[in-house]
């Protein structure tokens, strides 16, 4: 399931950032209540801001604590990062709420990608305030976080596919990948709506169109690999950086203690599998080089792993 990162502080902030969440149950444990439609109605909203992109955006992964200390963070760094992230993600929630959830609903079934483009928006503003609380290096290291996060889909981004040279119609065929995907996937989540609009969703149902949605992006991703060459391969693997256990993004993810050498805390610290290596494993046959990016979720490093394929660092 996509692991999308819960960061809970304090009883008071926990409305706010239950929207990074993605789960009643989580707001429910921080709030000590259980929240019933409310609290479903907002794990949609929740939902929704994760179709047709990766499960996770930057300023949910930056939040993550695993990442501040990969990046060194200083309690002042972690203070605004705290803001925004209390900032953004209820400014998003809102949004996403009216869009959705609000009016029936009609207004973002029936025009997708004016969402998209207004999420999409969001997220340029956010990292744009990232990028004015990290220094140069931790900048460069949370780009490849993020990039490992995306795995392939990070390949429909414009810079990233000027940084690996996609010719015009590789440039069509990834358009036309995200296109499918995104309608596969706002059309599952329309029928979600519509039952959430009859009281017949449940938080069951709620992780189930989660997963749903991940078999989609996933297949996806499947496509991608196919597209890029071994040379944009390997070039997408230099841009992923030292490697990074995507399972410590995970909201069920204990916090790290000091490892002891020979104890299980020190095995837990090792890295995980590069995420340049199942989705090409399976669908990519003509390249016997580094793979791109894999599966960007959590759920795929926990339930799949596999022996970690040669990159080049």
């Amino acid at each position: 399931m996509s692991c999308v990162y819960a960061f809970r502080v304090m009883v008071g902030l926990a409305v706010a950032l239950s929207a990074v969440g993605g789960a009643s149950e989580t707001r429910a444990q921080a709030t000590g209540k259980d929240e019933g439609g409310a609290g479903r109605t907002e794990s949609l909203a929740s939902l929704a801001r994760t179709v047709g992109t990766g499960p996770q955006a930057p300023i949910t992964i930056l939040m993550a604590p695993a990442v501040q200390r990969e990046l060194k963070l200083t309690d002042a760094q972690k203070t605004k990062v705290f803001s925004l992230s209390v900032s953004a993600m209820q400014k998003q929630r809102d949004h996403f709420q009216t869009l959705f959830l609000g009016g029936g609903g009609e207004g973002a079934m029936n025009h997708p990608q004016g969402m998209l483009a207004a999420r999409d928006g969001m997220r340029r503003e956010n990292d744009q305030a990232i990028s004015q609380i990290l220094e140069e290096k931790q900048k460069e290291r949370f780009n490849q976080i993020v990039l490992r996060t995306e795995g392939p889909l990070a390949v429909a981004r414009p810079d990233i596919a000027a940084k690996l040279g996609l010719k015009d119609t590789q440039r069509q065929y990834v358009q036309s990948i995200m296109t499918q995907m995104q309608q596969n996937q706002f059309l599952l989540f329309a029928r979600m709506r519509q039952g959430a609009a009859l009281g017949q969703v449940g938080p069951g149902q709620i992780a189930q169109l989660r997963d749903m949605m991940e078999k989609v992006r996933d297949g996806a991703v499947q496509q991608l690999s196919k597209v890029i060459d071994a040379k944009q391969k390997n070039a997408f693997n230099k841009m992923l950086g030292e490697p990074f256990d995507l399972a410590k993004l995970d909201p069920g993810a204990s916090p790290e203690p000091e490892a002891v050498p020979g104890t299980s805390a020190d095995a837990a610290s090792k890295p995980a599998q590069d995420p340049a290596t199942s989705a090409s494993e399976a669908s990519d046959k003509d390249a016997p080089t580094d793979e791109p990016a894999a599966k960007s979720s959590s759920r795929s490093a926990r339930k799949k792993a596999r022996p970690k394929a040669k990159t080049s660092q």
